[in-house]
């Protein structure tokens, strides 16, 4: 409930703290269906609830300021502070059937007589409102001041705010979307429609009874700008969310449901199409998808077919030059902008009415700012919008020109065009030719400078950056990097060319896609050659540029530079292999690192591993060395253990004979650390001897030993030497800290914890893993930062602090959303342990059963592991009796890994450890402190 801003006994103000504060808000979900329930028994809950929160607020420092029905408002100094009020509140669940919900923002409120003031009070309230029952939800300004892992939510539409309130969840467990609508998940639109109101009203009446509609129409039609209009306007009706997802970039149909999917942030499991994925998210949802740029995809329209027929709420509004063609689809055709007469040429009222004309002044405002239409300029305005048949794209095309030329100069122009339009297809509309052809008017207008610039920018695929252009768009023959910046600014101030802003980065430049099919049409196919063969010099050398910096603490970064420019690397790859080109084929594939093509999507690996065996089936005759970096690569996208192994060995070959003997010792350190997790001890020491004897003979880069000395140190700690283990790992971080590699220090650190842990050794294994999980998260990589947060929980179980580790153990849960199945099962296993450490033994049990399936396939040959993983299972059954173990075991194995992650952490909430007994032997918590 949304409850008033002030409250409390007069003179109060002058115990209230002031200044910055964090404000909380606590409502009892379903509180009327409760009194319902309850009767005269409710007073009584009500009571002892509010008792609870007083407590629990003045044990962390905070002030009770009112309480209203039942609600109650709070204010603490420390965002952290409110933050460990709530979730305490949220874990004592003392008051049985009672469900809370908790808003926290930080602000300024104005203290009074009567209690606090203030807009920030109001949205601490409504953000309270806005939260699911057992939902602790937070402000921007509350989220920044805590260390605390949240959930961005994205942004929502609050209540008497006209802004959006970007909204964010303490804790990992998955809830219904905020009880407040959201904001639509739209692109931004720099100018506003003009028009198209008949078409608005009439699509918003067919949104509501059809669940598929198509606005078709040429290109430059208007079919975007009109679906993103009719969005803004009916977005209240889908409370789940809508979402706009871009094809303009994609050719492959088969890429559309993953994009789908990105778009929306949903990722699927290894058993999952991208499809079922999607429908299985949104089976219940009501969501509508904008689907923009259909037209070069129409083979995914099957898979729409299918979104739509498995989710009957889910509403799709399509954008394309041609109908889908499947059953349920209603196509509305997005006709010209309407234009004057012919006979009303003369009169500017007449004229004025046109929504074409309209569209035509506006845009040449932004331009010519004091440009207006008169008696002596309404007939040539005129003419030019009917010239351009009311194409919305082809009437802003010539209103930037407005600037440099009068309306009669440009419409003598397109009268000197207009009898060339048989150039385009002739069985094409009229109207599309006519697009054609004043995209081509307006190339006529550019220097032969600029016209050459542009015609080469058509060959970058999902936009470019400025240095991208500069390089591949430059000719040293014809001028200056100096003058291809000036073409570049011309471009965009055409309209040729758009400024994208991305946030961390340089802007990127990009062209709509029916410029860029009239651009890339100016090239003969000798000139085509001539800059795709620039355009993939260009990327092979920005990717191996990339590569030397992917160990530093720059990596986070690294990745981001490269995936941004994910079309253009697939691009240079298609075109290498269209040529056969195998040196430039490889050396592409071989730079674009795993890390990358994790960044870049569901199938990411497997594209990987593609495109590095089609470089090495091209490429036969390549030198040893780059077929070796190539097969060193594919093992590491290999799900299979033993073809891991078989691979590495052939690289190993290849690296030899080519005399690498930096690339061997990669090798045999990745033998060594796959063979001790084979459980071949022996063959593990054999690898890892010869390629630390072979690193410290060529005395090879910090990187490369670390890789070496640190599977050493674990096979050594295995094998029962823990001090030869050690000094194995010290090394490697002295060598990772002197040579700035952070990848190699956070890897080295993770390992020196798990040992030091696996030996009680609380003083070296918890500094260890905190740093490996601070330069993890500095560097943005998933895989490590989920191995020492697990492994540090586990060492606050040992330690008897369940807390600390409960709290690790939700950041693991989040970490692990984004990577492979392996890591999920590592969560799960983590979740079993902590529920095991708190005696909720028959959760603990289920949660191991729902993992069993999946340890097959992950780590079942290391005996080490295995041994662990006995043992635990063998205390659960000790724990309880024979049929409660049976009838856990059988619930777990029924259940899918993210449920039973979502269930897991729902019971390691429920636990009160206030109230736990742990009669524990285990070292204290102030020992691992200390």
């Amino acid at each position: 409930m949304v409850r008033k801003a002030a409250g409390g006994s007069r003179g109060r103000s002058r115990a209230l703290p002031a200044g910055t504060l964090t404000l909380l808000f606590t409502d009892i979900a379903g509180s009327t269906r409760l009194l319902g329930q309850l009767g005269a028994d409710y007073g009584e809950l009500l009571a002892r609830h509010r008792r609870t929160i007083r407590a629990v607020t003045s044990s962390h420092g905070g002030v009770t300021v009112d309480t209203e029905g039942d609600s109650t408002f709070a204010v603490f100094r420390k965002a952290t502070d409110a933050v460990s009020a709530a979730l305490e509140i949220m874990a004592s669940r003392s008051e049985g059937p009672i469900r809370v919900r908790i808003g926290i923002h930080t602000g300024e409120p104005e203290a009074t007589d009567e209690g606090y003031i203030g807009l920030d009070v109001h949205l601490a309230a409504r953000i309270c409102a806005a939260a699911q029952a057992g939902q602790i939800l937070l402000s921007q300004t509350a989220r920044d001041l805590i260390g605390a892992q949240v959930r961005d939510l994205g942004q929502y539409r609050i209540k008497d705010f006209s802004q959006p309130v970007r909204l964010f969840q303490l804790g990992e467990e998955r809830f219904d979307l905020p009880r407040t609508p959201p904001v639509a998940h739209l692109p931004g639109r720099p100018t506003r429609l003009v028009g198209r109101t008949q078409e608005l009203r009439e699509l918003e009446d067919l949104s509501a009874v059809r669940q598929l509609i198509t606005l078709t129409g040429p290109g430059g039609s208007g079919k975007t700008r009109l679906a993103l209009e009719l969005a803004d306007r009916i977005q209240d009706q889908y409370e789940d969310g809508v979402f706009f997802v871009d094809l303009a970039a994609i050719r492959d149909p088969g890429l559309v449901p993953s994009t789908i999917a990105g778009a929306l942030s949903i990722r699927a499991e290894p058993s999952q199409t991208p499809l079922a994925a999607i429908v299985d998210r949104l089976s219940n949802r009501r969501v509508l998808l904008i689907l923009d740029n259909l037209e070069q995809v129409l083979g995914a329209a099957t898979d729409v077919a299918e979104l739509v027929a498995q989710c009957p709420s889910v509403h799709v509004l399509a954008t394309s030059r041609a109908r889908l063609r499947i059953r349920g689809e209603y196509d509305y055709p997005v006709e010209p902008l309407p234009l004057p007469a012919s006979d009303e040429l003369g009169s500017v009222e007449q004229v004025a009415k046109s929504d074409a004309v309209a569209l035509f002044m506006e845009r040449t405002r932004d331009s010519a700012p004091g440009f207006e239409l008169t008696s002596i300029n309404a007939a040539d305005v005129g003419g030019i919008c009917r010239r351009l048949d009311g194409l919305p794209l082809a009437i802003e095309l010539a209103a930037a020109r407005v600037k440099l030329l009068s309306p009669r100069t440009l419409l003598s122009r397109l009268d000197q065009r207009l009898p060339l339009l048989t150039i385009g297809p002739r069985d094409a509309p009229a109207r599309q030719q006519t697009l054609h052809e004043t995209v081509a008017w307006s190339y006529d207008l550019l220097s032969d400078q600029e016209r050459r610039v542009f015609a080469r920018c058509s060959v970058f695929v999902g936009g470019f950056s400025v240095a991208a252009a500069l390089t591949v768009a430059s000719d040293p023959n014809e001028g200056t990097v100096v003058d291809v910046l000036a073409i570049l600014d011309a471009l965009v101030e055409h309209n040729l060319l758009r400024v994208i802003p991305i946030s961390g980065v340089e802007p990127r430049l990009t062209m709509l896609e029916t410029i860029r099919e009239f651009a890339w049409g100016q090239l003969t196919e000798v000139q085509r050659a001539t800059w795709q063969g620039r355009h993939l010099d260009y990327f092979v050398a920005a990717a191996e540029a990339e590569e030397s910096r992917q160990r530093g603490i720059d990596q986070k970064a690294w990745v981001q530079r490269l995936v941004i420019d994910r079309e253009n690397f697939r691009a240079a790859l298609a075109y290498a292999l269209a040529r056969q080109d195998a040196p430039r084929l490889l050396r592409l594939a071989t730079a674009l690192e795993r890390r990358f093509w994790l960044a870049s999507g569901d199938l990411s690996l497997e594209e990987n591993r593609h495109w590095l065996e089609t470089a090495l089936a091209l490429g036969t005759e390549a030198p040893p060395r780059m077929r070796a970096r190539a097969l060193e690569n594919i093992a590491w996208t290999e799900p299979s253990h033993g073809r891991q192994i078989e691979i590495l060995q052939q690289s190993l070959d290849l690296f030899n004979q080519a005399d690498d003997d930096l690339g061997a010792v990669g090798a045999l350190s990745g033998l060594g650390h796959l063979s001790i997790y084979a459980g071949d001890y022996e063959a593990a020491g054999r690898w890892l001897e010869r390629g630390l004897e072979l690193a410290r003979r060529v005395r090879a880069p910090a990187p490369v030993l670390v890789e070496v000395l640190v599977p050493m140190g674990e096979l050594a700690h295995r094998l029962g030497q823990h001090h030869a283990g050690y000094q194995y790992l010290d090394e490697a971080v002295n060598h990772a800290r002197q040579a700035d590699d952070a990848w190699g220090l956070s890897f080295a650190l993770g390992h020196v914890g798990r040992l030091a842990q696996d030996d009680g050794d609380w003083s070296r294994a918890v500094p260890a893993l905190q740093e490996s999980i601070e330069i993890a998260r500095e560097i943005d990589d998933p895989e490590e930062l989920a191995e020492s947060i697990y492994d540090l929980s586990a060492a606050w179980i040992q330690a008897g602090d369940l807390e600390q580790a409960r709290s690790l153990t939700r950041q693991g849960a989040a970490t692990t959303l984004e990577l492979a199945m392996g890591y999920r099962v590592m969560t799960l296993d983590a979740i079993a342990d902590w529920l095991e450490a708190a005696h909720s033994y028959s959760p603990a049990i289920w949660t191991n059963a729902a993992a069993s399936h999946t340890h097959a396939a992950w780590k079942s040959q290391d005996p080490h592991w295995e041994e662990s993983r006995r043992r635990i299972v063998d205390r659960l059954r000790q724990a309880v009796s024979s049929q409660e173990f049976q009838d856990a075991w059988v619930r777990g194995e029924r259940m899918s890994i993210p449920e039973a992650i979502a269930a897991g952490l729902r019971e390691m909430e429920a636990v009160n450890l206030n109230e736990l007994d742990r009669a524990d032997s285990s070292p204290s918590a102030a020992s691992v402190n200390a």
